[in-house]
Formats: structure tokens, sequence, C-alpha cells
């Protein structure tokens, strides 16, 4: 790594290499949605000096940072497209919801493949706890938040009764919880 850090600080303190480099990010971030050409250039050197993109011997340091960036913006370009977000679809705020000429800024934390993963969980959860009506309402309580004293309050349920369908439920869920642990 200590090669890849004096690399670029070689090319950093050359006004001219590292114009050529932003002015490289400039082209490589052209289209890509909430990130800026300093922002791909700053990731392209975190994700080379964390070792998690390769830095060849005997290559010129730009070109290593070309084919960096180019990396991290077709990612990011792909995560954008298969996102769940569509933004394309405007967004209208309610009044009120925009202080001070704020923008509301759409952010995807979930990729789909998470959505699938979870989509299929709670499609097995429903198959281990179906025909058991007092376990499938603690679950739903759950879903909401709900837990202990509360979670037996709206249900209707005694702690006695809610305690038997809580214990039932977690014997139930521990092939879902064992397929967790291992991903």
């Amino acid at each position: 790594m200590s090669e890849v850090d004096a690399a670029l600080r070689l090319l950093c303190d050359n006004p001219a290499d590292f114009a050529r480099a932003k002015s490289l990010a400039r082209a490589r971030a052209a289209g890509l949605i909430d990130y800026s050409a300093e922002d791909l250039l700053q990731e392209a050197f975190v994700k080379l000096l964390s070792g998690e993109r390769r830095w060849p011997r005997n290559v010129h340091p730009l070109v290593v940072l070309t084919t960096a960036m180019h990396g991290i913006a077709s990612n990011i370009r792909k995560r954008t497209d298969k996102g769940a977000i569509n933004r394309h679809v405007a967004v209208s705020a309610a009044e009120g919801e925009l202080e001070n000429g704020q923008e509301i800024v759409a952010v995807e934390r979930v990729t789909p493949v998470e959505n699938a993963n979870a989509t299929s969980e709670l499609a097995e959860i429903q198959r281990l706890v179906a025909g058991d009506e007092d376990a499938e309402l603690v679950v739903l309580a759950w879903a909401d938040g709900l837990r202990g004293k509360e979670a037996a309050d709206e249900l209707g349920f005694d702690m006695k009764k809610y305690e038997a369908a809580r214990k039932r439920l977690i014997r139930k869920l521990e092939p879902v919880q064992a397929l967790r642990r291992e991903s």
C-alpha cells in the first residue's frame, strides 16, 4: 500500500497530472446522479489506497486512476438503473415540507438483492407460522414494533398466552435465523 500511497502523492503534487486526473474524473462522472467528479475521484483514491481496487505495477498512475474511476462509475450506473427508485418520476412534497428552499432527494440504501431476500424471508416466515393463529398475531405485533406487555395488550392476550405464543414463534423461526447467520 505504501507504493500506491507514494504514487498518488506524486500525482497530487504534480499540478498538471492532478488537473488531468480531475478532467478525467469529470468525463467519467458525466451522467452520474448524486455523484460529482470530486466524489468519484475521492472514491477512486479510497478504493486504491484500501486495496479494494488493484494497482498494477509499471502502469502510469493516471491510467490506473482512470480505470478505477471507470469501474466505480459503471457500478454506480448499474446500481441506479437496477435500483428500486425510479428517478424519472417526479415527487411532489406536501405543503410545508420544504424549508429554506431545501430539496427532497431520494436515497436508496436497499439493493434489489436485499429486497428479494427480504421477500423470500417473509414468505418463509408466513409458511412457518401458518396455522398457528397466535404466533401469526405475534408476528404482526412485532412488525408494528410492539413487544412484551404492549404487544400482549394490543393483541388482547394475557402475558401467559403471549409468552407461550412468543416461544412457539421463536422455535418456528429458527430455520430463518440459521439462514441469516450463514449469509
